[in-house]
C-alpha cells in the first residue's frame, strides 16, 4: 500500500482532527520541503511565509489549493534590515560574519554584496487568517529563536518544529543554538533528531596533496526535529495525538512515535489494538516483522 493511502487510514482513526497545519517560515523553495509528500498528497494544510520577492513569487505561481503564502517578514513587531545576498539563501536580519567565513574558509563570495532592504516584521501572533500551528518548519538564518517567540499563541500547542539551527555562527549577532534550545525548552519541547546535516572542511591556503572535500569535519548547521516533552505528550488533546502520529510518519520518518501516539489513544478509548495491527500491516516491509 502506498504512504499516501498510510496516511489517510492514520486520518480515519480521529477524523474530527482534520488535516495537519503547517507554518512554514523562510519557505524559500531552494530545497524541497521535508513535508513536500504530504502536501503532494493533499494531506496538509500550507501557510508560508518568504519575505523575498522573487522566492515568494516562485512559491506563489506553483501553489496549490492548498497552499497559502505571505510576502511577510515575521518577527518581534519593528522595523528592520534584511540583508540580501546574491545566494538568496544566505538573506538574513543578520550580516554575515567575515571573520567566521575566512576562518571557515566558504561562503567569502557572499561577502560585501548583500543589498540591505528596510522592512517591517510582524509578530506571528498578529498575522490575520492564519491558524495555529501543528507543524512549525522554519529556516531563517539566525532569526528563528525571535521570530518563534513573536509566536507564542500561535505555537502554544504545536505537534513538532523542524528548526534550522546553526552549530558553527556565521551571522554577527546571530543568537547560538544553545539559547535556542533552551526558549524550546522551557515551551515544553526536546530535541527528537536530526533530520538533515550540514559539514564542511576547514580551508587552508597551502596546497597539500590531500583530498580536502573528504576532510568535512565542522558541523555548520542542520535541521533539528522537536516534539513535545513527556509532560506535553500526555497532555495533547486526541486530535494533536493524531496529527503527531501522521507527522512522524509522513515527514520526519519515526515510526516509533506514531505507534507511541496510537497507544496512547489506545489508553483513552479511542483507537483498538486491531486498528494498530492494521496499521502496522501498512508500513514498510523492512519494518514488519513476520
Amino acid at each position: 500500500m502506498s504512504a499516501e493511502k498510510r496516511w489517510s487510514y492514520l486520518y480515519d482513526l480521529v477524523p474530527e482532527s482534520g488535516l495537519v497545519t503547517v507554518i512554514d517560515i523562510g519557505a524559500n523553495p531552494i530545497n524541497p520541503a521535508p513535508y513536500q509528500a504530504l502536501l503532494d498528497a493533499q494531506l496538509c494544510n500550507v501557510y508560508g511565509f518568504e519575505p523575498n520577492k522573487d522566492a515568494f513569487d516562485k512559491l506563489k505561481a506553483q501553489a496549490s489549493p492548498c497552499e497559502e503564502y505571505f510576502n511577510v517578514a515575521v518577527g518581534p513587531k519593528g522595523k528592520r534590515t534584511l540583508n540580501l545576498y546574491p545566494a538568496s539563501g544566505f538573506s538574513s536580519l543578520f550580516p554575515l560574519d567575515e571573520t567566521a567565513l575566512n576562518h571557515l574558509g566558504k561562503f567569502q563570495g557572499q561577502l560585501g554584496k548583500e543589498t540591505p532592504v528596510e522592512i517591517d516584521l510582524v509578530p506571528l501572533d498578529q498575522v490575520k487568517n492564519l491558524p495555529d500551528a501543528d507543524l512549525l518548519k522554519i529556516d531563517v538564518q539566525g532569526a528563528e529563536l525571535e521570530i518563534i517567540k513573536s509566536g507564542r499563541k500561535r505555537l502554544k500547542n504545536v505537534c513538532a518544529m523542524i528548526v534550522e539551527t546553526r552549530i558553527y555562527p556565521i551571522y554577527t549577532g546571530e543568537p547560538t543554538w544553545q539559547m535556542l534550545d533552551a526558549h524550546l525548552q522551557k515551551m515544553g519541547l526536546a530535541v527528537h533528531k536530526f533530520l538533515s546535516q550540514a559539514s564542511f572542511a576547514f580551508g587552508n591556503s597551502l596546497d597539500l596533496p590531500v583530498r580536502m572535500p573528504q576532510m568535512q569535519s565542522q558541523l555548520l548547521d542542520g535541521d533539528v526535529v522537536y516534539i513535545p516533552d513527556h509532560k506535553g505528550f500526555e497532555a495533547a488533546s486526541d486530535e494533536k495525538l493524531l496529527k503527531q502520529a501522521v507527522l512522524a510518519d509522513a515527514v520526519y520518518n519515526s515510526f516509533d512515535v506514531t505507534l507511541k501516539c496510537l497507544e496512547t489513544l489506545h489508553h483513552r478509548g479511542k483507537v483498538s489494538r486491531d486498528q494498530i495491527l492494521q496499521y502496522c500491516q501498512l508500513l514498510p516491509g523492512y519494518l514488519q516483522r513476520k
